[in-house]
């Protein structure tokens, strides 16, 4: 009689996901498929769900889960130095941020009794609207108290809490700048790269609408870097001609700026005594016209004119060159500035110099290896990691070079045969802090929308939920909850199923197994998670094997019984077609009853899980009861002539 030997296959044996690998490959201990399903230690745990928005509670989910009917493509936290925190969401045209009724007592009363500021609770202001519907998707960085958020087509915002609208970036249009491709924030300075410069600025600032979308003639410098003044991210140094004639008041500049207010002091090139520069404070604004606290010595025309503060900061700019190619994104790194190319990397230092504030170095790169999907670009510990052109990457500080990330390899087809190599915008990747993983989310075909890597395990799985954006917040107004919460094309925004705290709405458990549709219902709706192993030849590659029995073993933190389907499939050759053995077995009492009896014989084996309920699983492992058996079977018979 032939010996049975029990195989078990633990998360800790292998636990990987292999869906660009051969399945045979993948073996038992590792999967060709993890939908839904993710690392936790030892264990494999079911995915949560999501649920509706609803900072006060599942009352309000019909309303503030849907602050527009249109795509979401930004999801940002905003907080105010006193630890306050507001959440802006933005689509291609509005931006708007969620307001709890808790935040009016940080609204300045005179905006609530000018009617300027909505004091309806638990609800959504729109803070900013008409913008291009060519835009891309949105950025957003924090610098100061401020929030800065750009779509590389209309001219960047700036936000604060207390205000009730964004306002544009006035110095970089005054500086002739028509729109940025990238930014971030480093050692407390905007950063800005990928510039677009109006060629007659002053054609353009004599126009109808000076700080709308630039439709003049502009040049492309895809490799200049500008930055602001150090925690002023409003500050670009902006200069304009002007005329004042010798012992006049009054100063003609070329066009009206926003930059300059009355109370500043500004400096007019020339118009001092003998030649010098002229400063002075400005006591009224006409149109194009200051009037000034000081006669000017000398007459001047085209004389550059600017405020008095911004001469000699470190604002600057810097053209990249090396291999001439653009800048695609940045973001800090440490203590450096970590900023990419097409075909190299610049990492720079702040110097603290005036003159030259930043040094950097050069890595040449592979095209291949570089960022591509710029929305991809994610801190994770002490290394960025982004999607390139055909596969993922982390780059830190002590490396040469990129560095192709083995178990984003593979399973790099999920993304890469989904994605359109031209669909850059669509694609973006978010930070789960309640699940340590990185969600690289696309527009897919399939059930598969994200490939999540979980940075703390190095283990990947794969979701279904096609969310257009997403970002890890805190609950507002100001709490120590952390929340992870998602948009969708249809303009609702969800909450991911797991919490650090009791939740009442989910009967005080800190996690829930449905989801919710895009459009408002209160019913509850099921999943499918799946789990499927590699083929598994059981160490003989020559030989059949009996099968038996199938063990689902749970683990010790199982809450409650959930309902498990089950398939297992044979194999005569891993190029061949699946036999379905066991065809939707189901284990509905898994903490008294989690065999599935059978008797097959066959070359390979492969095993698969479903759950469905609305219950958690914790799985801890399987086990195979098989019997090695000294027959080739048809297939492994010698051709004949």
């Amino acid at each position: 009689m032939a010996k049975y030997k029990h195989i078990t296959a633990r998360p800790t044996d292998g636990g990987q996901l292999f869906t660009a690998l051969s399945h045979e490959f993948a073996g038992p201990a590792n999967y060709v498929q993890k939908l839904d399903w993710r690392r936790d230690l030892d264990q494999e745990v079911r995915r949560e769900g999501y649920e509706y928005f609803s900072p006060s509670g599942t009352s309000d989910a019909s309303s503030n889960a849907f602050p527009s009917s249109s795509e979401i493509n930004l999801i940002h936290m905003v907080r105010r130095p006193n630890g306050e925190v507001a959440i802006i969401v933005g689509t291609k045209t509005h931006l708007y941020r969620y307001q709890k009724s808790d935040d009016i007592s940080y609204v300045p009363s005179d905006y609530i009794e000018a009617g300027y500021f909505d004091t309806t609770p638990d609800s959504w202001i729109t803070i900013g609207s008409g913008f291009s519907t060519n835009g891309n998707r949105w950025q957003a960085v924090d610098l100061n108290g401020y929030t800065i958020f750009n779509n590389g087509v209309d001219l960047p915002v700036s936000y604060r809490v207390e205000q009730e609208t964004v306002t544009p970036l006035y110095e970089l249009r005054e500086n002739g700048i028509s729109s940025i491709g990238s930014m971030t924030v480093y050692s407390g300075i905007l950063m800005l790269g990928d510039i677009e410069q109006i060629d007659d600025l002053k054609a353009w600032m004599q126009g109808g609408s000076p700080y709308g979308v630039v439709t003049a003639n502009t040049t492309r410098f895809h490799n200049r870097l500008i930055w602001s003044q150090i925690k002023e991210p409003l500050k670009f140094a902006a200069s304009t001609n002007g005329a004042i004639n010798a012992d006049s008041q009054t100063v003609t500049l070329d066009y009206a700026v926003t930059s300059i207010q009355v109370g500043d002091q500004i400096t007019i090139t020339g118009a001092g005594t003998n030649g010098g520069n002229l400063t002075a404070n400005v006591a009224s604004i006409s149109n194009n016209a200051l009037f000034i606290d000081k006669a000017a010595s000398t007459t001047v025309s085209d004389a550059p004119v600017q405020q008095t503060a911004e001469i000699g900061s470190i604002i600057g700019f810097e053209d990249l060159m090396g291999d001439g190619s653009g800048i695609v994104g940045m973001a800090p790194l440490q203590n450096m500035i970590v900023i990419y190319k097409d075909t190299s990397i610049f990492v720079g230092q702040y110097t603290g110099n005036t003159n030259i504030p930043f040094k950097f170095r050069v890595i040449t790169i592979p095209s291949t290896q570089a960022l591509y999907y710029k929305h991809t670009l994610i801190p994770v510990k002490n290394t960025h990691v982004y999607a390139g052109r055909d596969s993922f990457y982390s780059f830190d500080l002590t490396s040469g070079g990129p560095k192709e990330l083995s178990q984003l390899a593979a399973v790099k087809n999920v993304f890469f045969e989904q994605t359109e190599i031209g669909s850059t915008n669509d694609v973006f990747a978010a930070d789960n802090v309640l699940t340590n993983e990185i969600w690289f989310c696309f527009t897919s075909l399939s059930d598969d929308s994200a490939i999540c890597y979980d940075y703390r395990n190095n283990t990947a799985s794969t979701s279904a939920g096609s969310f257009s954006a997403a970002a890890s917040i805190k609950k507002p107004p100001a709490t120590n909850q952390d929340w992870f919460i998602m948009g969708t094309a249809q303009g609702a925004i969800f909450r991911y199923g797991l919490s650090n705290e009791d939740e009442s709405e989910w009967n005080n458990k800190k996690a829930i197994y449905y989801r919710r549709s895009s459009s408002y219902s209160t019913t509850q709706v099921a999943y499918a998670s799946k789990l499927k192993g590699g083929l598994a030849n059981f160490g003989d590659a020559y030989n059949e094997k009996d099968f038996r029995g199938y063990l689902v073993q749970l683990a010790s933190q199982q809450e409650e019984n959930a309902v498990l389907t089950i398939k297992i499939y044979g194999y005569a050759n891993a190029y061949g077609s699946a036999t379905t053995l066991v065809n939707g077995f189901q284990i509905t009492t898994p903490a008294t009853r989690n065999l599935v009896p059978c008797f097959f014989r066959s070359h390979l084996f492969q095993d698969e899980i479903t759950a469905t309920e609305y219950k958690n699983v914790r799985l801890a492992a399987r086990t195979f009861d098989v019997s090695m058996v000294s027959s080739s079977s048809e297939i492994r018979q010698p051709t004949l002539s």
